[in-house]
């Protein structure tokens, strides 16, 4: 990358492997621990630059996209809510391509784009040219490619916060990255 090698960026994990989006709503587990390491990051002097939500498969068939597109909106917001900073960008990963989509997953990848016009500062980052396996009846992707995502994400949220992570975009047009 052309950007300064020097910035330090932390990641404050919160992900849970097989959750639905029902998971992350207040009161359940996956959000109330969610909110704890964030708050913790952010007590201890950290600030959040973006959120990266790399999820989707698990709700595929069980409900429709309207209602997950929803329940997204809602969970940005809470997001944003949490860290006091409704412009942190919230980058929404595609899901793994490798076995190609079913109709559900077609639909919950337009619902996850949706977002991009619904919210300013909200990009798909896309995951075409990545390989995957299959675990569990499920793709997912390979290490190298799960580093390769892990680059368009950063790519994504400096193309949000310009160069030096300091500035604050005001770009309201969502920023499709293509590999």
């Amino acid at each position: 990358s052309q950007h300064d090698k020097d910035v330090c960026i932390g990641l404050v994990p919160c992900g849970v492997s097989g959750t639905s989006i029902r998971d992350w709503f207040p009161g359940q587990r996956a959000w109330d621990e969610a909110v704890e390491k964030i708050r913790e990051a952010l007590e201890s002097g950290g600030k959040l630059k973006g959120i990266l939500w790399q999820h989707g498969v698990s709700d595929c068939g069980t409900m429709g996209a309207r209602a997950y597109e929803d329940s997204l909106h809602k969970l940005c917001r809470r997001f944003r809510s949490l860290c006091k900073d409704k412009k942190v960008p919230f980058l929404i990963g595609q899901m793994c391509q490798t076995q190609g989509w079913n109709d559900s997953q077609e639909s919950l990848d337009a619902a996850q784009h949706a977002m991009t016009q619904r919210l300013p500062l909200c990009s798909i980052v896309f995951s075409n040219n990545l390989e995957g396996r299959i675990l569990h009846d499920e793709s997912v992707f390979t290490a190298a490619s799960s580093r390769q995502l892990g680059v368009r994400y950063a790519d994504a949220c400096i193309g949000h916060l310009g160069d030096d992570f300091e500035a604050t975009s005001t770009q309201k047009k969502p920023i499709e990255w293509q590999y």
